[in-house]
Order: C-alpha cells, then structure tokens, then sequence
C-alpha cells in the first residue's frame, strides 16, 4: 500500500527521482528489518554478556530480572575470580613502598632514566603500509580517555557464538567491562605485525598499539616504561596480554574465553604467580644464569619434566596493576634490556602479598617498603611479642572508637608472612609458547593449531624468538592456521626440507 501511494504521488508530481529514491528506501528497509532482528550488530547482546561477566569476575549473581534485552536463552554463569591458595587475588595496590618516589607526582607516568641512550637507528627491516587495523589501534600512551580499538561492526550469526564464546560480543564491541585487552608495540609496521594485529582483532580482542611512528632505537627499557605509562589509565583488573607483533601468531582455537579460563587456571594451580611469560629452552641474554633457574620438574603443583625453562619476555600476561607494579619496581633506565630485567626479576623473584584491601611488590633481597622492614601484622599487638611500636597504640584507640580496622603491630618481618613469587613461567605451553630452536619437522600442528610434543601443550600464542633467517616456522604455521603468510619463506623451507 505505502509502495502504490509514493507510486500515485510521484506519477501526478511527474519526478522520476522521488519514485527512484521511494523503491530504493523501501527495498532496503525491507531487507534489513529481517535481517538486523536476526544478527544484531556487535554489541547486540552487550547487556547480557556484560552483566554474565562481571557476575563471574566480582561475584556478582546475575538474575534473569537483570537482563532486559537477549536474543539467547539466559545463562546465569557461576560467580568465579582469580584465586591464590583459596583466596581471592587483591587488585589494587597499596602506597606503602619507595617506588612510588620513581613517578611523576602529577600524572603517575614512570620518570624517565638516560631517555637519549643509544641513538642508533635501526633500519634493516623490511617497513610496509600499515594495516586499517593497526591504525585503528594506535594510541597515545599519555593521551586521556584512551580507548583500545573500535568496535567490530560485522553481523555475528548465531550459530557462531558458541565458538566465538560469551565474551566475544562485549569485547568486539569494546565494552570497558572486557575482562581483556591486547597490547603490543610497534614503532614501523611489518607484514608479519600487519598480519597478527589483524587477526588478533578478528578473535574480538580489543588491540592496542604503542609507539607507532617512532624511530626504534632499541631503547627496551622505555618500552615497558611506555607500557606502564598507558596502564595508568586502564582498570586495574583488565587481564593484559603484552606481546611482540611481528613474530607472533595466535592458534585457530585461541579465543577470548580460552585465554582467560587458561590464565586463571595457571593462577590457581601455581599458587602464588599473576604475572606469566612464555619459557624458552634456551637462557638469553645472560647465559652464566642458567642455575640459578628452578627446573619445571621442582615446580609446584606441575606437569613434569620440560626443556623449556628460562624466561621469554616476547610475551606477559597478568593483571593491569600487578604488572604496572613490576615494571616500576625493575625500571631503571631506557635502554636497559627487557628481557634481563624481566629475568632478574624472576630470579630474585620480585615478591607479592596482600596488605589490607590492596597488596604490597618489593624486591625479596631489598626491603622496598615506606619505613624500611615494618609491616603490618593483625593481631599481633594483643600477643605481647615485645615488638609493638608507635603504631600499636593508634590501632588500639581505633579499635575502641568502634571502627572495623583490626589491631595491628608493627613488625620486622621480612620477606612478609604470605608473600609469593609474583611472576611465572609457562613451562608446559599451556598458554604460550616461545619457538626458539624448534622447527616445524619438530612439532605437530594442523588447521586446528599446534602441539609441542616433549610438553604436550597446545598454546594459544606462538612467539618465534631468535632465528628467523633460515628457521621458517612461523610462516609455516601461519599457512596451516589460514593466515596471511610470506610464499618466498614457504619455498625455502621446502628446498631446506623443513616441510
């Protein structure tokens, strides 16, 4: 009827254009009505999927009351968080340590160290056009409101989102209550970095990209201290995944969901790290340290025997405050090395522990607290130990006022009653794995991913450290997994028999 009346309408005004324009409008408002009602935008089930997930990560129950607007059945998931010894992992941290003194006062950005070291250019890579997406995800680390990657505009079937999983549609939208983000660096875009960013952002994760157009200087120090920079301003809960670009690739199976159920199962089995890096078979960059690593096989709550033991800094994954926390505690200065920062950390190992509604990272040699070696303990000044302080009388008149701090004396305790290692490696490939040494002829990997066999892991990430010349790995994988991939790499694997 509304066709026939713009039909009479446009014959008695003789415009042609006005009957041209009608036929289209209608066309397509009948096409997409249809459509939209069946594969809503991403974003679509935002509602739902956000609330479902901040139920599971805050112990929030989720009711169907709650949900106003879903095109699935309601599932209301069981409340879970990040656990540690049975007890929940704290977030926030606290102010009681020196290494607050390393921060600008007012924005609480890392002071930079010697920021014009090594003024060497490096230009023995092959730069290309940057990709849409590694556009889309560059930002400014000290820029306010900073916003990961836009939102995925693509319809998303139906019978796609079991595999896709629940948090897919939050996170393609760039909901704030992703429990994720990816965050890499990148100074001058590669094919191989144009082709990770890319995939990444088709598994839904909202991507984030530092330091694009900058000249790489090999200054490795003020790359995490960028890092730690663009942290401020992100939640201290967010789950993030730091890694290299153009030497790395995701498996088929990698999405949203398996990434973080793998990382809270790490976290709950090894009983004390939230901070993980992938672990190589090889010690880099300083050899004569190789002792003083703990074999897989003498890890607690592990899987056995594994070549792969020393630390790999292509990849961390943990929490927002607990890495911001670490890099500040081993920042020295811009062109120290990453990777023996990170590794001296470990050694050492850095040190983490609850401290009243927060938590606490020093150095477990080198007491970093405000007041050198005093703690707080609860309970302690009622025990009469004999080491009560100025502070024991304060608690006590608290206590008496009514408030609901318990006692505390202080005391010289250190390494603190409680305090765990903060960083981890992943010795079995559960989450991530670094390739150095290992060639395709040695791993089994299809469309569907890869296994290491001396570990039997299946990672999710694969960071090809070391060689690249001659070992074609990456690209050899990168083919089997659907992705873009270099043919000239694939044809000299193929003479170098590697396939």
């Amino acid at each position: 009827m509304l066709f026939l009346a713009v039909y009479v309408v446009s014959k008695y005004l003789r415009c042609r254009k006005v009957l041209v324009i009608a036929v289209l409008s209608l066309a397509f408002l009948a096409c997409f009505v249809p459509v939209a009602s069946i594969y809503p935008i991403y974003g679509g089930d935002t509602d739902f999927e956000r609330k479902s997930v901040l139920g599971e990560l805050f112990n929030v129950t989720v009711s169907a009351a709650a949900v106003s607007r879903t095109s699935r059945p309601l599932v209301v998931h069981k409340p879970i968080s990040l656990e540690v010894n049975g007890r929940p992992v704290l977030l926030h941290e606290g102010t009681n340590t020196k290494t607050l003194e390393r921060l600008d006062s007012k924005t609480g950005y890392l002071l930079a160290a010697d920021p014009s070291c090594n003024s060497d250019r490096h230009s023995n890579r092959n730069d290309e056009q940057c990709g849409n997406e590694v556009l889309d995800a560059a930002r400014n680390p000290h820029a306010p409101s900073i916003r990961p990657s836009s939102p995925l505009r693509k319809p998303l079937a139906a019978s796609e989102r079991d595999r896709v999983g629940r948090y897919f549609g939050m996170c393609a939208s760039r909901d704030p209550a992703c429990p994720v983000e990816w965050i890499s660096f990148i100074s001058t875009c590669t094919a191989g970095g144009n082709r990770f960013i890319k995939s990444v952002t088709e598994k839904g994760f909202p991507v984030t990209v530092l330091g694009l157009g900058t000249v790489w200087r090999s200054r490795w120090g003020q790359r995490i201290r960028i890092l730690h920079d663009y942290l401020t301003h992100v939640p201290d809960e967010r789950i993030i995944v730091w890694s290299d670009a153009d030497d790395v690739v995701v498996a088929p199976h990698t999405t949203i969901d398996s990434l973080v159920e793998v990382y809270r199962d790490m976290v709950r089995r090894r009983g004390g790290p939230t901070i993980f890096f992938p672990a190589e078979v090889a010690c880099y960059p300083d050899g004569k340290l190789w002792r003083n690593y703990t074999r897989a096989e003498n890890i607690p709550n592990g899987q056995g025997p594994s070549p792969f033991t020393y630390l790999n800094a292509g990849v961390m994954v943990g929490p927002a405050s607990h890495i911001r926390a670490l890099i500040r505690t081993i920042y020295k200065e811009d062109c120290s090395d990453d990777q023996r920062s990170f590794t001296h950390a470990i050694l050492d190992p850095i040190i983490w522990w609850p401290d009243g509604a927060g938590f606490q990272v020093s150095s477990s040699r080198q007491d970093m607290r405000v007041g050198a070696t005093r703690i707080p303990r609860v309970g302690s000044a009622s025990q009469g130990d004999g080491k009560s302080s100025q502070a024991a009388p304060a608690a006590k008149a608290g206590a008496a006022a009514g408030t609901a701090e318990p006692e505390y004396d202080l005391v010289e305790d250190f390494p603190p009653p409680g305090a765990v290692p903060l960083i981890g490696l992943d010795y079995w490939n559960s989450m991530i794995a670094a390739m150095y040494g290992q060639y395709a002829k040695n791993v089994t990997y299809s469309s569907k991913g890869v296994t290491i066999p001396a570990t039997k892991g299946s990672p999710l990430i694969i960071h090809q450290n070391g060689d690249k010349r001659h070992n074609k790995i990456l690209e050899i994988l990168a083919r089997a997994f659907g992705l873009e991939y270099d043919q000239a790499a694939i044809d000299f694997a193929k003479k170098t028999k590697q396939i």
